[in-house]
């Protein structure tokens, strides 16, 4: 199955726990990435720094979320 961009970038197929709401956590965020890409390409100067943007708090949220997810106290 190839692997859309969004779901190379969360890092889809990495989750040594095999739990699902980490799958679905990084499924959900890959939507978005791949939604952004979809509907506004950043096809200039303007819109590539904001998707870079986008993308970079995106993945961070997306980290943060797992490590919640997965976080034993």
């Amino acid at each position: 199955m190839n692997k859309t961009f969004g779901q190379k970038m969360v890092g889809i197929s990495f989750n040594p726990a095999n739990d699902d709401n980490v799958t679905k956590c990084k499924q959900k965020m890959a939507d978005v990435i791949d939604l952004l890409i979809e509907s506004t390409p950043p096809d200039t100067d303007i819109k590539n720094a904001l998707f870079q943007m986008a993308l970079q708090n995106i993945l961070n949220a997306q980290m943060m979320a797992v490590k919640l997810l997965t976080f034993k106290d």
